[in-house]
């Protein structure tokens, strides 16, 4: 996955930023960064999470041009990330 991805991606998921990507991933802004200058590349690993939100690990990976897997649709994948964006935010509150 390169750094042209991780853009795609994040205008994909309706815009967010390296935060909030790092954030649903599980990893620091900083990494997410790095992955997008092309500095390093992602893990396999750190990015599952969005196939569990209906990205294709295979678009991820740069094999495909579907973003998104088969059942799932543009519009599902975005709300899922949102829907997850919004819970994280919500914890991080009360936290």
């Amino acid at each position: 996955m390169d750094g042209v991805r991780i853009k795609q991606l994040k205008a994909n998921l309706g815009g967010i930023n390296q935060a909030q990507l790092a954030q649903l991933l599980g990893v620091s802004p900083n990494a997410v960064a790095r992955w997008e200058s092309g500095m390093r590349r992602p893990k396999l690993d750190n990015l599952v999470p969005l196939s569990a939100h209906g990205v294709s690990l295979e678009w991820l990976a740069g094999n495909s041009d579907d973003f998104c897997r088969p059942g799932a649709t543009f519009d599902s994948v975005a709300s899922a990330v949102k829907a997850r964006l919004e819970l994280l935010e919500a914890q991080t509150q009360t936290a």
